[in-house]
């Protein structure tokens, strides 16, 4: 048994808790709340989990080379930890993690939950029941220890436009700067997310958590930055301008 060279993500669900003790506090919303929690669940393993066939269309290769990049692919979910990894050869692989991760946070906001973890590249065993190694160490401290706040830390350098870089040299997902394009239609997909975004953060305004609130600090700003980038953008774009324009800044 032998260490492979892998691309690995590691996602934490902030909030998970949180809608756990909430399933069984009310015996009425129990049945609502556990489908929410499922409902994430199998959405996170639905964007993942894809056929050969998705690889072909999204990096105009072969049937071959799909195969072999689908085949490289490995998921372990256990609670609100999901990890997902795959053959470091595939160049294609951070991409497109990445871009399941932005789905994936938008979908988590409709459902007051944050996306917080890391990726990583280095020595890794992973198959249908184990995973282990040094890469795995690796995500897990970064996870707790540097991202603090929910974002996904990129671990090696990598040079994506989603990727900003914080005063630590770390480079990160910026959920509040996705490309406009990533969104099929943006009064009906953009417009919610920023919504969403917002109705989050201002519910965790009432809790009372000292780490919370810090956390929340940093979101914030975050927030308040991308209603004036998006006001720029969307100059030329008279109804989404007006919305961005008539969105209040966040204040704690």
């Amino acid at each position: 048994m032998l260490y492979e060279k892998r691309i690995l993500c590691l996602i934490d669900i902030r909030g998970f808790k949180r809608k756990i003790l909430e399933s069984i506090s009310d015996e009425k919303e129990n049945i609502k709340r556990t489908n929410e929690i499922m409902n994430l669940l199998k959405y996170l393993r639905k964007e993942f989990d894809v056929d050969h066939n998705y690889y072909m269309k999204t990096f105009n290769c072969s049937k071959d080379k799909a195969k072999k990049l689908k085949n490289t692919e490995r998921t372990t979910q256990f609670s609100d930890l999901t990890v997902i990894s795959y053959e470091i050869s595939k160049e294609s692989a951070l991409y497109h993690i990445i871009t399941k991760l932005i789905f994936l946070t938008a979908e988590s906001f409709k459902k007051d939950l944050f996306i917080r973890g890391a990726i990583t590249i280095g020595s890794l065993y992973h198959d249908e029941k184990y995973i282990f190694g040094p890469a795995m160490n690796k995500a897990y401290e970064i996870e707790k220890k540097k991202a603090k706040f929910p974002r996904v830390i990129i671990e090696k350098n990598a040079i994506y436009d989603l990727l900003e870089k914080d005063d630590n040299e770390y480079y990160y997902i910026d959920y509040f700067k996705v490309d406009p394009n990533f969104f099929d239609d943006l009064e009906y997909d953009l417009v919610p997310y920023t919504l969403d975004i917002r109705r989050v953060i201002e519910n965790n305004l009432k809790n009372e958590d000292k780490k919370i609130n810090e956390k929340n600090g940093c979101m914030i700003k975050n927030f308040n930055n991308m209603l004036e980038i998006r006001k720029a953008e969307f100059k030329e774009h008279d109804e989404i301008y007006d919305f961005f324009d008539s969105e209040r800044a966040i204040v704690r």
